[in-house]
């Protein structure tokens, strides 16, 4: 089971009453899924100084045609002040919530709750809250941003000196530090160069090709910093799945087929291309990075493979 699946395997198993209560308790009036033209009458009237950003040019992984983010700070919640927060709007509808200072300071406030532990991050459930109490940091996030793994990413108004958005790189090039074939023992040092966070997974064995994930966060692909997970099998890099979302696939497949040419193969969940090396999925948002010859095998075992007897 790949890891971001996983945790919304493991989330969805919990208890939902109290953890929805502990969320409720301080982020109830900014709902998921509310309307920009509402919330913003909401935080404006909770901040001590507010501040919007409408992104001329969409980049957020979410968002179709349009995304505005909202800086409040000192923002009254019903459990204390965030001493700032941004929420992220897609297409007019609140899809994220990042905060920081308070946040510690709230949790306390709102009592106990179950929660699953990976790494230094807390994750309450289907209240869709992630804590990282030594950052002081939270995040309300979706189901996407559980997939796309939105808490490794620091929204960028949040961070001291925040002074314009910065410039992400576009490109769907495949990075050197990701160069399929090259060994661990290659790659990790640059990995760990690029990336905000890496954690190092042992993997359970369904994966006959791999033994070890590399979690890698904020790795910059298509204009935004993703999580990036690379598997090593014998100590190679053969695997790279890059978290994406479902509104920005034509975006990504513009910048696929302008990179490398016209698909060599399309259905209804797959899209590849590059000699089978570089696959867009569109059943679950994610590209996929293959070597040659795992590439091959994969094109003649599952993609083009017929049907006995035809």
């Amino acid at each position: 089971m790949k890891f971001a699946t996983l945790f919304i395997a493991v989330l969805a198993c919990l208890s939902t009453v109290p953890l929805q209560a502990q969320s409720d308790a301080f982020l109830g009036e900014y709902p998921l899924g509310g309307s920009l033209e509402t919330l913003s009458v909401k935080i404006e009237a909770n901040a001590g100084a507010i501040e919007r950003y409408d992104a001329p040019k969409v980049r957020f992984p979410q968002a179709l045609k349009a995304e505005t983010h909202i800086l409040a700070r000192d923002l009254q919640v019903a459990g204390g002040t965030l001493e700032r927060a941004v929420f992220t709007f897609a297409d007019g509808k609140l899809v994220a919530m990042q905060g920081r200072g308070g946040v510690n300071a709230l949790l306390d406030a709102a009592g106990p709750g179950s929660y699953q532990t990976y790494d230094a991050y807390r994750f309450y459930g289907d209240a869709g809250v992630v804590v990282h109490p030594g950052q002081d940091r939270l995040w309300l996030l979706d189901e996407e941003g559980m997939h796309l793994n939105l808490f490794g990413w620091k929204h960028p108004m949040l961070e001291a000196g925040f002074d314009g958005w910065p410039d992400e790189p576009g490109s769907v090039e495949v990075p050197e530090y990701l160069r399929m074939g090259a060994s661990l023992a290659e790659l990790e040092p640059s990995l760990k160069q690029a990336s905000e966070l890496i954690i190092r997974d042992t993997l359970d064995g369904s994966d006959p090709n791999a033994q070890l994930q590399l979690n890698c966060y904020g790795i910059p692909f298509a204009g935004f910093s993703r999580k990036v997970e690379a598997r090593f099998g014998n100590d190679t890099l053969n695997t790279v799945w890059i978290l994406t979302a479902r509104a920005e696939e034509d975006r990504l497949r513009k910048q696929l087929t302008g990179r490398y040419g016209p698909p060599v193969f399309v259905s209804d969940a797959w899209e590849a291309f590059s000699d089978w090396q570089v696959f867009l999925r569109k059943d679950k948002p994610e590209i996929l990075l293959l070597t040659p010859k795992l590439g091959h095998f994969y094109r003649d075992t599952y993609f083009t493979k017929q049907p006995d007897g035809e």
